[in-house]
């Protein structure tokens, strides 16, 4: 069974290029809906986005 990490990257990362999602939907359709959730989205896509992945 994936992590919940893995379950937001492999979220994030099918959605196509050009499209947009909230933090929210991400966490969501990852299995969370915690506000500390949502958090935990953003410093996973923050992490992304300097090691150089763009959406």
């Amino acid at each position: 069974m994936k992590t919940f990490s893995k379950r937001v990257i492999a979220c994030a990362l099918s959605i196509p290029r050009g499209c947009v999602s909230t933090y929210g939907r991400i966490a969501h359709a990852s299995g969370g809906s915690d506000p500390v959730v949502l958090f935990f989205c953003f410093e996973i896509f923050h992490f992304l986005m300097k090691d150089g992945r763009h959406f």
